[in-house]
């Protein structure tokens, strides 16, 4: 079991003299530790839910508050305070109903790496709300499927939809953990969903919004979710990918390999972004002094660096453009290819 790395001080909001923690190191240091527990198939640690907890200056909600790893003030708060009614003056929760706190661990089933939570005996968090809870936390888990045991009950993620009612792409989990088959027209769907979501991201936000931000150093949270929710869907299009069958992955292998093959150059983007907002996927590294001189010319280095890269990235991405506009029947690379080989 690892330990939180959540400030008890920060997290609460009644605390004046600490900043309280944004929405973007909460993902990270949540992604951080699913992949710890992607190496420890089936180890259990605690993790700790506040629904709805961040909200923006006109109290439009912006995401929820997840916390993993041990945590005794943590705990000991969610216990007594959090998951007990009455107490909303020292809650972080409207009510006791939006918050939970339990164990949580991952599976394998067929093959996908699949998160469980297991709430406490005190969590009063309604069964039937906890499928649309599982979607909405899809990118703190770096994408990876959920389901919540209430009672020895597994309880899946909502799915999105049209896509998925013919056949359910959400494979049925039975109480014994047990899944039924996914039948290819639904992984295709998923694929096509996926595909849409991730171009439309990297045609219209990233390009018109998130890296103009970047080069005027005036990107703000807005873009480190965009940003977030773009790697969400490549690491769920990766998963769905390796999971899909043979025939699958041969009709659009060079496709898919030349969407994935950007990460790193939009790992870049979204450094810098941190970078500009005081975020660090290093713990360590996010602590250190204001004055620390080297630090900062470290991170203007890098922000340079990022922003030299994002532009590369444009340029290969609007290459892509021209070629698809005067294409006959060559092969194009990225995301409107990779629809065509599955779709035409």
């Amino acid at each position: 079991m690892f330990k939180s790395k959540t400030d008890f001080n920060a997290f609460d909001k009644n605390n004046t003299k600490v900043d309280n923690p944004k929405i973007t190191k909460v993902k990270g240091f949540s992604k951080a530790g699913t992949k710890k527990l992607m190496g420890k198939i089936g180890e259990r640690t605690f993790y700790h839910l506040i629904l709805e907890y961040f909200v923006d200056d006109k109290g439009k909600v912006e995401g929820h508050f997840l916390d993993l790893g041990e945590n005794k003030k943590l705990r000991k708060h969610f216990e007594q305070v959090e998951m007990k009614s009455g107490k909303l003056e020292k809650s972080m929760s409207e009510t006791a109903k939006k918050a939970c706190a339990g164990e949580i661990y991952i599976q394998e089933i067929k093959g996908s790496k699949v998160v469980h939570f297991e709430p406490s005996e005190g969590s009063k968090v309604p069964k039937a709300q906890w499928p649309k809870i599982l979607k909405t936390l899809k990118p703190f888990l770096n994408g990876l499927k959920a389901v919540v045991v209430l009672a020895g009950e597994v309880v899946g993620a909502e799915e999105d939809s049209k896509d998925e009612s013919a056949s359910a792409e959400s494979t049925a989990t039975t109480g014994d953990g047990t899944q039924t088959d996914v039948d290819s027209t639904s992984v295709t769907a998923k694929i096509k969903e996926l595909v849409l979501g991730i171009t439309g991201i990297l045609k219209e936000e990233l390009p018109k919004v998130i890296v103009p931000n970047i080069k005027a150093k005036k990107a703000n949270q807005k873009d480190a979710d965009t940003t977030d929710d773009l790697f969400s869907k490549l690491d769920e299009l990766k998963e769905v990918y390796e999971s899909a069958g043979s025939d699958i992955q041969q009709k659009i292998e060079k496709h898919y390999d030349s969407i994935m093959n950007q990460i790193p150059k939009l790992e870049k983007v979204r450094t810098a972004i941190h970078s500009l907002l005081g975020i660090s996927d290093n713990d360590a590294a996010s602590e250190e002094q204001p004055g620390d001189t080297e630090e900062v010319k470290r991170l203007k280095a890098l922000l340079a660096y990022a922003t030299k890269e994002a532009d590369e990235i444009w340029e290969r991405f609007n290459k892509t453009k021209r070629e698809i506009s005067k294409a006959s029947s060559q092969v194009i690379k990225g995301g409107d290819q990779l629809l065509k080989a599955l779709f035409n």
